[in-house]
């Protein structure tokens, strides 16, 4: 096959969850746009195939991919050295390769955006990130970034990372199981906040949660003290209502409201989602109906 067809099969592997900045659109496609040798297209659509934020292995997985399926591209010359600008990709340093240096150059191209540019790549890379506390995230980005401080706006963007005023949303539940309910809450509230905290509340030496949670791109707490101990920087509370429930959450935040001053946000379940609770699942569990799992989040 030639590139065209190569792009055609593997290039969906961009669209893998939890991507917002390593996708097609973002990534992708733009440093194709830049490529002026069939190595270097090979490199854009292979280098980050396989992505996952909190992997210490993508370079060496998406090499493989590209290994295991370079024999097939009959336009390509030179696929040893696709694979050495994969490898490099890890690191970034400089070699005495100008074709390994001109992969590099392409990969980090984007920070030598515009300030706004750089802003919206940011904000795209924050939510690769979601499950890492923010604080710990602020100080591992500003880190990185201090090794390009030399370019353009970096200095500028560096500011923005440490001083913008993100908005947290906290969204708590005994989640036992987590459902497409609790999914749609949380799909609007991503829409609303920079970044959305799960906080599952347990209490193990009472009743140890039945079913384990799914694999959401959202820090999870679990958490077994009072909701209100973990608002101390402006974050605010988000419920859900189904249509059976509202005066029932109106009462709760109304007294949670005056423990303590929290702001809080209502967000309703979409009409076919509102039926959907955890009680409503596990009374079809107890009862034999195999139909629980279709309301399950796994």
């Amino acid at each position: 096959m030639r590139f065209e067809e190569a792009y055609s099969k593997f290039s969906p592997m961009w669209e893998s969850p939890f991507r917002f900045y390593h996708t097609k659109e973002n990534h992708l496609d733009p440093m194709l746009k830049q490529c002026d040798t069939i190595e270097l297209k090979y490199f854009a659509l292979f280098h980050d195939i396989v992505y996952n934020p909190y992997s210490n292995t993508n370079e060496e997985d998406s090499d493989k991919i590209f290994v295991n399926n370079a024999w097939d591209f009959e336009d390509l010359h030179d696929p040893e050295l696709v694979s050495a600008m994969i490898a490099y990709t890890k690191t970034h340093e400089q070699t005495i390769s100008k074709e390994v240096n001109k992969a590099i150059q392409l990969d980090m191209s984007v920070l030598y955006s515009s300030f706004k540019d750089l802003v919206i790549y940011e904000n795209l890379i924050f939510k690769e990130f979601q499950k890492t506390p923010l604080n710990l995230y602020i100080q591992k980005r500003v880190e990185f970034l201090e090794k390009y401080e030399h370019i353009g706006n970096i200095s500028e963007l560096i500011n923005y990372v440490k001083y913008k005023k993100y908005s947290i949303g906290i969204y708590p539940g005994s989640f036992n199981p987590f459902t497409i309910g609790h999914l749609d809450i949380l799909d609007k509230a991503e829409k609303l906040f920079d970044k959305v905290i799960v906080v599952r509340a347990v209490n193990i030496e009472k009743v140890k949660p039945e079913f384990d949670m799914p694999n959401l791109a959202n820090e999870i707490i679990n958490h077994s003290g009072l909701i209100t101990d973990l608002f101390n920087n402006g974050e605010i509370l988000i419920r859900g209502i189904r249509g059976s429930n509202v005066m029932e959450e109106i009462e709760y935040m109304d007294c949670v409201n005056r423990i303590k001053e929290i702001p809080f946000i209502h967000l309703v379940c979409d009409p076919n989602n509102r039926i959907v609770s955890s009680t409503y699942v596990n009374s079809l569990r107890k009862y034999g109906c195999q139909q629980y799992k279709n309301f399950i989040v796994e």
